[in-house]
């Protein structure tokens, strides 16, 4: 069996969760007999520009689909996809993140009678900036319900650039919901996106529902994607397959033993530094249940004005920045923290980083928030955006002899060998 996996963007540079999850199927498929090849854009321009299909000179099994960019609901013409897939010859093509190159290669898989799998990645199916965060003015930040109207969508989006001109136009009142969407509408005809891609987006949401009903199947990583997405859906089949890590992150890590004075704890964070991961609250909820000698482990990489808000918020604590630190070497960094706080505030699509940490026997404590809590139990979660309501659990964390224990974490030949069982059930033969 010959798979195109397609996605936004795929090799050396990108090293996102969905690449991962790509690259493990990619690794662990042909072991059922199947081979893969990859449909890929690059959104970040890391390769020199190439035709659709082209192969990349990293590796000639995966290759180029140029895109029109974040606002893309369709990307490339059907008859050019149809014209790849027949040049590519696959048995099947699983799309796992259409953001940037569109769903038209849906249609184009099943005007040639090819099945289709999806696999929702994240929430960009309801929200096209992924993740349902709305900002309706300043530094306000809610849960959108994925239901509202374009125009309130691309406000919202607007907000994202506080100080922009289009966040200040988008502040008037009624004139702001009527003059932000043709400005981007005008901006996007400009740079060149398609005169169809401008008209359906008043229509987004339906369009995307449309080409999702042509698939054959949909896999939802978490009950957080299934509940939002799912009633988009009429006629797939619909399957629940958690992320699956590899082998090494069930070894022997070296987990330390817990420290018996609080001085010598370590806690940590690691994943995007966006404020809408919450590592504020942690900072903050550290400070306020005054525990300044305890060291605050924090990796990863962000916005340089988030960053800074971060360090100007780690005076007075014991906070060691990490930056990005290397995929080989999470599982010892993992092992040597006594706790791992995710402090999100949005909708999470069951965190990689939770199932690390579950992964090497690393406590965890979680924001009560949607695909977060899919892992721990309620003993282990606080409220979001609260302080006050995480010190406390800190506390009870550090004064208790038992911690609850997380969910069983998917194994990646789960994850292969059940989404291998998919493909089996559409292609015949």
């Amino acid at each position: 069996m010959r798979i195109l996996l397609a996605t936004m963007q795929y090799g050396p540079g990108y090293g996102q969760g969905t690449e991962r999850y790509l690259s493990i199927l990619r690794t662990l498929l042909p072991q059922h007999g199947c081979s893969t090849l990859v449909l890929a854009g690059d959104p970040e321009n890391r390769f020199p520009a190439a035709e659709t299909a082209a192969p990349r000179d990293f590796d000639d099994s995966v290759h180029s689909l140029p895109s029109f960019g974040w606002m893309a609901i369709h990307g490339r013409p059907v008859e050019e996809l149809r014209a790849t897939l027949r040049r590519l010859s696959p048995d099947l093509v699983h799309i796992a993140n259409p953001a940037h190159i569109g769903l038209n290669l849906v249609r184009a898989a099943t005007d040639l009678d090819l099945p289709v799998v999806l696999t929702t990645m994240d929430f960009w199916w309801v929200c096209p900036k992924q993740t349902l965060l709305r900002r309706p003015g300043g530094d306000v930040a809610e849960t959108c319900r994925g239901a509202v109207d374009w125009r309130t969508c691309l406000c919202c989006i607007a907000n994202e650039r506080p100080g922009s001109w289009r966040a200040r136009l988008g502040q008037l009142p009624v004139l702001g919901h009527r003059l932000v969407p043709p400005s981007y509408l005008a901006t996007w005809r400009r740079r060149g996106l398609p005169a169809e891609e401008c008209a359906d987006w008043p229509r987004r949401g339906a369009v995307i529902a449309e080409q999702m009903n042509l698939a054959g199947a949909v896999i939802f990583p978490s009950q957080a994607t299934h509940e939002r997405i799912a009633p988009l859906l009429s006629g797939p089949r619909t399957y629940r397959i958690p992320y699956g890590l590899e082998p090494r992150w069930f070894g022997d890590a070296g987990r330390r033993p817990r420290p018996a004075q609080r001085a010598d704890l370590r806690i940590g964070y690691a994943g995007a530094l966006d404020r809408h991961k919450g590592v504020h609250t942690l900072l903050a909820a550290a400070d306020r249940a005054g525990w300044h000698d305890v060291e605050i482990r924090i990796a990863g990489a962000g916005p340089a004005d988030y960053l800074e808000s971060l360090h100007q918020r780690a005076r007075g604590l014991n906070v060691t920045f990490c930056g990005r630190v290397p995929t080989d070497e999470m599982p010892a960094w993992l092992a040597d923290l006594d706790l791992l706080v995710m402090p999100s505030l949005w909708p999470e699509n069951l965190p990689i980083i939770t199932l690390e940490a579950a992964a090497v026997g690393t406590p965890l404590l979680c924001s009560d928030i949607e695909g977060v809590v899919e892992l721990v139990p309620p003993e282990a979660r606080f409220r979001p955006d609260d302080p006050v309501d995480l010190a406390r659990q800190l506390d009870n964390w550090w004064r208790s002899e038992t911690w609850p224990t997380p969910a069983r974490v998917t194994t990646a030949e789960e994850m292969t060998a059940a989404t291998f069982a998919i493909y089996r059930g559409l292609v015949p033969g």
